[in-house]
């Protein structure tokens, strides 16, 4: 998951409810955690699009 996310997100075991709970809390309570996880989160979304999703799919085609 983090190879995708980079640093724009805060990792825990998705059947690990309270540490789930913990890190939704702290992102609620945590305003400079939350600004910087968000302007992360743009950062990392900026260099997916559409187009390159096409384009390496086509080239996986090409290349079986």
């Amino acid at each position: 998951m983090e190879d995708l996310t980079g640093a724009a997100t805060l990792i825990c075991d998705g059947e690990d409810v309270d540490g789930l709970a913990g890190l939704s809390h702290q992102v609620r309570s945590d305003g400079s955690l939350r600004n910087r996880l968000r302007v992360a989160g743009l950062k990392r979304a900026s260099l997916f699009s559409w187009e390159s999703c096409v384009n390496e799919t086509i080239q996986v085609y090409k290349g079986l």
